[in-house]
């Protein structure tokens, strides 16, 4: 869970003002970083105008000021580079400008102006300032899902680490840790904290020793080792004089949910209440919605185990309610890094193009000296045409992988549609209320896991066979809790698929299974069957879902008749579409074929789904 990295700190403890400026809106101060800036331009002293410059510019980014204003202060620090041509200045305007574009989320613009930052310092040689670039670097790649880019930035920084240097242990820190963040195995998160843990047990590292060993005991829990994270934070961390402070960059709230998920796993639920309520405490103040929203559900599952299902159920219904909020959060966010992805590639892409380019274009020059002219005509054009098909094809390309990533995030959406939440929590609140406290207890936990293997599913437009085969387990559970008589539920799964594990295309099978459901024998519950086959052949995966219900053609009927809302055909109109963009990115053999099934006597007895999905070697 990313949220357990306090990268923010670092980030602080490596800016490069002289003197930290105070979030304020006294206009006292504004008019002392104005007076100061007004003395340093009338001295002409560089270092002056830089220093001053960089002042006034994070002090109005702490106002969040209009953003024009901020790119006029920006162009006024230019000019003053420009004055005196001064490269050390034109390194912090590049800096501080592209870190401004960072925030903003125009990440393309923050890439322009970073490397040209890095161009600046790397021409002064000055160490600490390529380490910020190349820092910054690292977390724009991280943040929009570069992972492999945002390690090779923070790998970069280590060759520039310099013991001499006055804020070493900052950067030797922020390196090997923002590495650590960018794998999501535990095992190198621990390797590569530990490497700063060395340090800090010999004394010669104190900044973000507490952040370190919090890292490396949530690393301990994803390896369901509880006791050893619990020894890990309680002989590293003084936990006793411990304070929340809003500097720390959520680093508490971090530590508090990291030792409510210990005391749960090692089941001392009394304690893990008190640690889950100081992170929810703190999350709220934060307003940090994926924290409040998993915070809440842990919460729940604590207080579940202690027997207060009431708690636990209302916790539950909160966190509904936040869900559907960070679904249209995620959704924004979700097209924004997608869209800045495909810029940034774009753009890479064409530098990739432009330097091959000039190279055949140089060799052809070359050539060109005991050819004709004509020849030589002919080979720009052909270089052309190349160029203008591959630039098309890579667009083609972009496009299909853009629309696949919408489309997936509506399949997310159409999974944990409200109706469906509804129901699941007015069964489970019958449970409670006809004092079936087994049943509600596993129909609770059921709906829990559910929520968290869609969530979890949803940052890959593919998933493991295992992980979508529980999500259809934990949905079908919920599914016949809900219905009296409960219906049957038949599983026929490959065991050669259980033991390879291969990566599917997600959120295709559910969508069927809630159809046969809902359309099939929930209209005929009499000794109501579903079946659910899944087979490997070959590269593809053949899934078929089988019911013994009314029919395609009386659901229909049934369906006009009840004015049936319309989620499963929005649902099946989104399969269609994901199935025809896989098609044409090269997955011809994806298909879904639905059979209609009858008796000896040539009556509709049920309905049969053939669906087949490719897999692949690794997720996207």
């Amino acid at each position: 869970m990313a949220r357990h990295f306090n990268q923010g700190k670092f980030l602080k403890a490596s800016s490069l003002s002289q003197n930290a400026i105070k979030d304020s809106t006294d206009v006292e101060v504004e008019k002392a970083l104005l007076k100061a800036l007004d003395k340093a331009n009338r001295s002409n002293d560089i270092n002056a105008i830089v220093t001053t410059n960089l002042n006034l510019i994070r002090y109005y980014r702490q106002q969040d000021i209009d953003e024009t204003e901020m790119l006029n202060l920006f162009d006024a620090f230019n000019k003053s580079c420009e004055k005196f041509q001064d490269t050390t200045c034109f390194t912090q305007y590049k800096l501080s400008l592209g870190e401004f574009y960072f925030k903003k989320t125009s990440y393309t613009d923050a890439i322009d102006e970073l490397n040209q930052a890095l161009e600046y310092a790397k021409i002064i040689e000055d160490k600490s300032l390529i380490l910020a670039v190349k820092n910054t670097k690292g977390r724009l790649f991280t943040t929009i899902g570069e992972q492999e880019k945002g390690r090779k930035e923070f790998r970069g920084m280590i060759k520039y680490l310099d013991v001499e240097e006055k804020d070493y242990e900052i950067w030797f820190n922020a390196a090997y840790m923002n590495i650590a963040y960018t794998y999501k195995n535990p095992d190198s998160l621990i390797f590569y904290s530990s490497i700063v843990a060395d340090k800090c047990k010999s004394g010669e590292m104190e900044v973000g020793c507490d952040d370190l060993y919090n890292n490396i005991a949530y690393a301990y829990l994803r390896k369901n080792m509880p006791e050893k994270a619990l020894h890990t934070i309680q002989n590293n961390i003084d936990l006793d004089n411990l304070r929340y402070s809003s500097d720390d960059d959520n680093f508490y709230t971090s530590l508090t949910h990291t030792l409510g998920t210990t005391y749960f796993k090692l089941e001392q639920y009394e304690a893990s209440i008190k640690y889950y309520k100081k992170s929810l405490y703190y999350s709220e103040i934060e307003n940090n919605l994926p924290d409040i929203i998993e915070t809440k559900e842990d919460l729940a599952l604590s207080y579940e185990r202690i027997g207060d299902k009431t708690t636990a159920l209302r916790l539950l219904r909160e966190t509904r309610i936040l869900i559907e909020q960070y679904n249209n959060q995620r959704l924004k966010e979700e097209i924004a890094n997608v869209k800045s992805k495909y810029e940034l590639q774009e753009k890479e892409q064409e530098i990739i193009s432009l330097e091959k380019e000039n190279e055949e274009f140089k060799f052809a020059t070359s050539k060109a000296k005991s050819i004709s002219y004509i020849l030589f005509v002919s080979l720009i054009v052909i270089l052309l045409a190349l160029y203008y098909y591959k630039q098309k094809n890579k667009l083609k390309f972009y496009k299909l992988n853009e629309e696949l990533t919408i489309n997936r995030l509506k399949s997310l959406r159409s999974v944990m549609n409200p109706h469906f939440l509804f129901n699941s929590f007015s069964t489970l609140q019958n449970y409670i209320l006809k004092k079936e406290s087994i049943k509600a207890n596993d129909y609770m936990t059921d709906i829990s896991n559910l929520i968290r293997e869609v969530l979890a599913g949803s940052d890959n437009i593919y998933t493991k066979f295992n992980d979508e085969l529980a999500l259809i387990k934990s949905y079908l559970k919920i599914e016949q809790g809900r219905f009296d008589p409960e219906f049957k539920v038949i599983y026929n799964i490959d065991s050669e698929l259980i033991n390879t594990n291969p990566i599917i295309p997600s959120m295709i099978i559910q969508p069927h299974i809630e159809n046969a459901i809902l359309h099939g024998i929930s209209n005929n519950l009499e000794d109501a069957v579903i079946k659910v086959s899944l087979n490997k052949k070959g590269k593809l995966v053949i899934c078929i879902i089988e019911d013994n219900g009314v029919g395609r053609e009386k659901a229909g009927f049934i369906k006009d008749h009840n004015n049936t809302p319309i989620h499963l055909s929005i649902a099946s109109k989104n399969i269609q579409e994901r199935l025809r963009i896989l098609s044409k990115i090269g997955f011809k053999n994806t298909s879904i074929n639905v059979i209609d099934i009858y008796d000896d006597e040539g009556m509709p007895s049920g309905t049969k789904v053939v669906i087949t999905l490719p897999t692949q070697k690794k997720l996207n």
